[in-house]
C-alpha cells in the first residue's frame, strides 16, 4: 500500500510548463513585440554606449600597438638586410622581397609572437597607468580640464567646498592667479557633486576606491544616459530606426567622445539638452493640456539642472524658448491667413503651443530661483544679456580695458562652417542631418512635388555650401532658404498636418545659433551634437519607413522583414 501511495506521488510531480508558455506567447505577440523591439534597440544602443566609453580603463588599444611596433621593427630590419644584398632593387620588389622574408619570419615566430605582444602592451600601458595607495593601477584621466574638475572634487571632500578659502564672506580658489586667486565659478556644481557623491557611494563598498577613477565615471554614466533621450526623440520623430540611430550618433561622435573621455564637464552640455528637448517634445505632441503643462514644467527642471553643471546653460535654454515662440507666432499667423479673423485665441492649436510655453518659461524661472541662480529682473534680461556678450569672444579688449584673455584659448579660436562639418563627421553627415531638417517641416507620409522640390532645392543647397567656404551671414542665409521655402508650403495649407513644425523650429534655431557660434570658436560644434544628431537620425528613420511601406504596397513584402532587414542595411 505505501509503495503504491510513493508511486502515485512520483506520478503527480510534473513539470508544468503552460505557465512559461503563456508567458513567451504573451511576449512575442503582436501587441507585445513594438515594446520588446523598443527595449532591445534601447539595450543594444546603452551597452554600445557603455563599452566604448569604458575601453579606456582596459587599453585595448596597446595591443594593436604592440603588435604594429613588432612588426615595423622586423620590417625595418629585414629591410636594412635586402637592401645590402639587393642594393640595385627597385623599390616595388624590395618591397615585395620585405613581405615575403616577413611572412616567412612570422610562421617561424608564430608560437613565441603572442607572448613578445602582450609583454609590449604592458609596457606601453604602463605610460598610461599609475599606482593608487591601495596597490592598485588605475588609468589617468585624459586632459587638462578633467584634473580641474578632480581638485574641485577633492576639495570639496576636505574643505565642504569647492573653493580653497573664504575671504569677505566670498568663495576663492587660491591656485588660479595666485597667490591671489579668483572668485570659484562653479561653487556649487553638480558635476562636481556628482563625482563627490559617488566617491561616497562607492567607498560603501569599498574604502580604499580611490577619487580619480570615480571621477572617471562620470562622463562614462551620463554619456550613457544621453542614449535614453536621444532614443525616444528619433522615435518620436522618426520611429524606432531613427531612435536607434540618434541614441548612437549622438552618445558616440567623436567629438563627444573626444571631449568627455576623462572627467571634464562636457558631457551634461549634450545629455541635459537632450532631456531638455525630449520634455519639450513630449509636452507638444501631447493630446491633453494637463500633460502639456507637465512636460513643459519638466523641461523648465533640467534647465535648473542644466544651469547647475555649467555657466552656458542660457545658450541651449534660449534656443528652446526661441523655438516655442516662433511656434507660437507662426501658428497665430497661419489662423489669420486662413481664418482672417483676430481671434487667434480661438484655434486650439495656438492654444495647446501657448501652453508649454508659458509653462516652460514660468517653470524654468521658479527652478532657477530655487537654487539661486538668478534673480527674477535678471531672468527677464537673458536673452539682451546674450545678445550683447555674443561678440565679446572675438574681441581682443573687452569693454573694462583689460586684455582678452578668452582669444588666447585654443579652442575658442575662430573656426569656420566647413571646420564644423569637419567636426560633425564629415560632408556626407552634414549633408544628410540638412536632409533631415527639411523633413522635420514636410510630412511625414506622402510628400507632393511642391514637398519634393523643396528637398531638392535643399540637397543642392547643402551641398553647395559644403563644397564652398562662405561667410557667416551668407551660409546662414543660404541654410534658411530652402526651409522658408518648407515654412510657406505650410502655412498656406490649412488644417493639422503630420510635420513636427515646432520641432523643426527648435531644431533650425539650434543649427543657426551653433553655426553662429561656430565662426567664433571651434569648441561650441560641441553643442550641435544633439541637433545634428537628431536631424540626420529623421532623415535615416523617414528613408526607412517610406521605402518599407513602398516595398509592402508595391511588392507585398512583409513590413516586419524588410524593416529588419533595411535596418541593418542602413546601419
Amino acid at each position: 500500500m505505501a509503495r503504491k501511495a510513493r508511486k502515485q506521488e512520483s506520478d503527480d510531480i510534473v513539470l508544468n510548463l503552460e505557465p512559461l508558455k503563456a508567458l513567451l506567447r504573451t511576449a512575442f505577440s503582436s501587441k507585445a513585440l513594438p515594446t520588446l523591439a523598443v527595449l532591445a534597440l534601447l539595450i543594444t544602443a546603452f551597452a554600445i554606449t557603455w563599452s566604448i566609453r569604458m575601453e579606456p580603463q582596459s587599453l585595448p588599444m596597446t595591443e594593436r600597438w604592440a603588435l604594429q611596433s613588432i612588426e615595423n621593427n622586423i620590417k625595418t630590419q629585414i629591410s636594412q638586410q635586402v637592401l645590402q644584398q639587393y642594393p640595385n632593387l627597385p623599390p616595388t620588389q624590395r618591397d615585395a622581397e620585405v613581405n615575403k622574408q616577413y611572412q616567412a619570419w612570422f610562421e617561424q615566430n608564430k608560437a613565441q609572437l603572442p607572448v613578445i605582444q602582450k609583454q609590449l602592451s604592458a609596457q606601453y600601458k604602463e605610460g598610461f597607468r599609475y599606482t593608487e595607495e591601495n596597490g592598485k593601477n588605475y588609468t589617468y584621466l585624459g586632459d587638462l580640464d578633467s584634473y580641474f574638475w578632480l581638485r574641485y572634487a577633492r576639495n570639496y571632500l576636505r574643505f565642504g567646498m569647492t573653493c580653497t578659502h573664504v575671504t569677505d564672506g566670498e568663495c576663492r580658489d587660491s591656485y588660479p592667479l595666485a597667490p591671489v586667486g579668483v572668485p570659484s565659478s562653479y561653487n556649487p556644481s553638480l558635476h562636481v557633486f556628482a563625482t563627490v557623491y559617488l566617491y561616497k557611494f562607492l567607498h560603501l563598498f569599498d574604502p580604499d576606491w580611490p577619487l580619480l577613477p570615480t571621477a572617471y565615471f562620470i562622463p562614462v554614466i551620463f554619456g550613457a544616459l544621453a542614449v535614453i533621450p536621444a532614443f525616444f526623440i528619433g522615435r518620436r520623430l522618426a520611429g524606432n530606426v531613427a531612435g536607434f540611430f540618434a541614441a548612437i550618433v549622438i552618445a558616440l561622435q567623436p567629438l563627444l567622445l573626444s571631449r568627455s573621455m576623462g572627467s571634464d564637464n562636457d558631457v551634461w552640455n549634450v545629455t541635459l539638452p537632450l532631456f531638455i528637448m525630449w520634455m519639450v517634445i513630449e509636452a507638444l505632441e501631447g493630446k491633453k493640456l494637463w500633460k502639456r503643462a507637465l512636460f513643459g514644467a519638466l523641461a523648465g527642471c533640467f534647465v535648473m539642472v542644466h544651469a547647475a553643471t555649467w555657466e552656458g546653460w542660457w545658450f541651449i535654454y534660449l534656443i528652446v524658448l526661441f523655438g516655442l515662440v516662433a511656434d507660437v507666432l507662426y501658428r497665430a499667423f497661419k489662423y489669420l491667413v486662413h481664418e482672417r479673423k483676430p481671434t487667434v485665441w480661438h484655434d486650439a492649436e495656438f492654444r495647446l503651443a501657448g501652453v508649454v510655453l508659458i509653462s516652460f518659461y514660468v517653470a524654468a524661472l521658479l527652478f532657477l530661483l530655487l537654487i539661486g541662480k538668478l534673480g527674477v529682473g535678471a531672468y527677464l534680461h537673458i536673452p539682451l544679456s546674450a545678445f550683447s556678450s555674443s561678440g565679446v569672444l572675438d574681441r581682443a579688449v573687452i569693454p573694462d580695458y583689460w586684455p582678452n584673455v578668452l582669444t588666447t584659448v585654443a579652442e575658442l579660436n575662430k573656426s569656420s562652417f566647413l571646420e564644423g562639418v569637419g567636426q560633425m563627421g564629415g560632408t556626407l553627415y552634414f549633408f544628410v542631418a540638412m536632409i533631415g531638417l527639411l523633413l522635420l517641416l514636410l510630412p511625414r507620409k506622402r510628400l507632393d512635388w511642391a514637398h519634393v522640390g523643396v528637398l531638392a532645392l535643399g540637397a543642392l543647397v547643402s551641398l553647395y555650401l559644403l563644397n564652398n567656404t562662405k561667410t557667416k551671414l551668407v551660409t546662414l542665409a543660404l541654410i534658411i532658404v530652402p526651409v522658408a521655402l518648407a515654412v510657406l508650403l505650410d502655412l498656406y495649407r490649412k488644417g493639422r498636418d503630420e510635420s513636427h513644425l515646432t520641432t523643426a523650429f527648435i531644431v533650425l534655431v539650434w543649427f543657426l545659433a551653433t553655426v553662429f557660434a561656430m565662426y567664433s570658436g571651434v569648441r561650441f560644434a560641441l553643442l550641435m551634437i544633439p541637433a545634428w544628431g537628431i536631424a540626420f537620425a529623421v532623415a535615416i528613420g523617414r528613408t526607412h519607413e517610406w521605402t518599407v511601406n513602398y516595398l509592402n504596397e508595391e511588392f507585398s513584402w512583409s513590413k516586419l522583414w524588410t524593416g529588419i532587414a533595411l535596418f541593418f542595411v542602413l546601419a
